[in-house]
C-alpha cells in the first residue's frame, strides 16, 4: 500500500512555468523559468517598471495596488514574489536537536514581535550544521497588511501568485543554486544590498550559520555622493556606477557604520563557528560600482565577488536582453524566488 506522504504528492501542484518577480524600488526584476525536457530552463529575463509598494512602517492608509501586467515573454502560469519587506522581522533561531518532534515549535514566542496577530509567520527547518547538537530554524514575520495587499497585483486567472518571500532571503536560494554548489572548506558570505536595507548571511560547515539585516542600503550611499559633489540624484547614480569620478571618500564615509557592524558580525561568527570567511558574494544594483566594492574589500579584508545568478541554468536563445549586461547580479532575488518554487515541486 502506498504510504500517506507519497500519496499526498499527487495533490501538490507541479510548477512547470514560473515567473520570479523581485519588486524592488528602482525596478521590478523578472525571470521566467520553465521545465523543458525535464530541465529547469531560463526562458526570459528583463527589467520592468518599478512599483510603489505599501509599507507597514508608514502610518498612512495603504493604497490599493493596481493589477500588474506582464509582457508576453514573461507571462508564466505562476508568479513567485520577492518583496523588500522593510517591516519584516528575520531571525535564525536555535532549537535543541533532540526536541520532541511532535511538539509545536515555539516560533511565535522566539520571534518576540509583540502582537503576533498582525503578522504572517513562516519558518523552515535547516539542515543540521556539522558538529552542532542543535537545530536551526529560519523564521520570518511579515506584517499581514503587506501580505494582504499583494494579491491585487494578479487578482484573477493566469498568472497566479504561488509564493511570497523576502528579497534578501530569495537571493540566498540563488546563491545556493549557483556559487554555493562549489563552496570550498572556507566559509562564505552573501550580501544582498538593496535600496534601503541589506541582508548579510554566512554559510559554514555546509549550512547557514548567520543572518543579519541592516536598515541601510544603496540610497544612503548615493545620497552621500550627491551631497559631496553637489549634483542631482540621477547624476550621482551615474557617477557611482560608471566610475567616471573618484568617489571613494564619500562612499567610505557612507559605509563606515555599516562596515563596522558587518565586522562585528564577521568576528562573532568566525569565533563561534571556528571558521574563516574567505569571500563575500554581493548582489544588488550597487554591486556594479567599483568604488563600493573596493571599500568593502578594504574594510572587510576579504575578496568581494559579483556573481551572475542567470548563469546557473541553461537559457533559451534571446532569453537575456542586452540592457541586462553588467547588471546580472540584480536578478538574484527574482531567480531565487522562482527556483525555490520549482525545486520544491514534484
Amino acid at each position: 500500500m502506498q504510504n500517506l506522504p507519497d500519496s499526498l504528492r499527487f495533490w501538490r501542484p507541479r510548477y512547470a512555468d514560473v515567473v520570479g518577480l523581485d519588486l524592488g524600488s528602482s525596478a521590478v526584476k523578472a525571470v521566467r523559468l520553465r521545465r523543458i525536457k525535464g530541465k529547469i530552463t531560463l526562458v526570459a529575463a528583463g527589467f520592468l517598471p518599478a512599483l510603489s509598494l505599501p509599507s507597514a512602517k508608514s502610518d498612512a492608509t495603504m493604497p490599493a495596488l493596481a493589477p500588474f501586467k506582464l509582457p508576453k515573454a514573461l507571462r508564466g502560469r505562476y508568479v513567485a514574489l520577492a518583496v523588500p519587506g522593510g517591516a519584516a522581522t528575520i531571525k535564525l533561531l536555535t532549537m535543541p536537536a533532540r526536541m520532541d518532534k511532535s511538539a509545536e515549535l515555539p516560533i511565535r514566542e522566539m520571534m518576540a514581535i509583540g502582537d503576533d496577530a498582525v503578522y504572517r509567520i513562516a519558518y523552515e527547518l535547516l539542515p543540521m550544521v556539522h558538529g552542532h547538537g542543535e537545530t536551526r530554524v529560519l523564521a520570518v514575520a511579515l506584517p499581514s497588511v503587506e501580505a494582504q495587499s499583494l494579491p491585487a497585483l494578479f487578482p484573477v486567472g493566469v498568472p497566479a501568485i504561488c509564493s511570497l518571500e523576502i528579497s534578501g532571503l530569495a537571493a540566498l536560494t540563488a546563491y545556493q543554486r549557483g556559487p554555493g554548489l562549489n563552496a570550498g572548506a572556507e566559509a562564505e558570505a552573501v550580501l544582498d544590498f538593496g535600496s534601503t536595507s541589506s541582508l548579510l548571511a554566512v554559510f559554514a560547515h555546509g549550512g547557514l550559520v548567520l543572518v543579519r539585516r541592516f536598515d541601510f542600503g544603496a540610497s544612503a550611499v548615493t545620497q552621500r555622493v550627491r551631497e559631496t559633489l553637489g549634483v542631482d540624484l540621477e547624476t550621482a547614480e551615474g557617477i557611482l556606477m560608471d566610475g567616471s569620478f573618484d568617489v571613494s571618500k564619500p562612499v567610505a564615509a557612507s559605509l563606515e557604520n555599516f562596515t563596522r557592524q558587518a565586522l562585528i558580525s564577521r568576528d562573532f561568527i568566525e569565533h563561534r563557528e571556528n571558521c574563516h570567511i574567505g569571500r563575500v558574494y554581493v548582489c544588488g544594483g550597487i554591486a556594479a560600482s567599483r568604488d563600493w566594492r573596493a571599500e568593502l574589500h578594504r574594510a572587510l579584508g576579504v575578496e568581494i565577488a559579483v556573481w551572475n545568478p542567470l548563469a546557473c541554468l541553461p537559457a533559451l536563445p534571446g532569453a537575456i536582453h542586452g540592457d541586462i549586461a553588467g547588471h546580472e547580479s540584480r536578478f538574484a532575488a527574482a531567480m531565487g524566488a522562482a527556483l525555490g518554487v520549482m525545486r520544491a515541486s514534484p
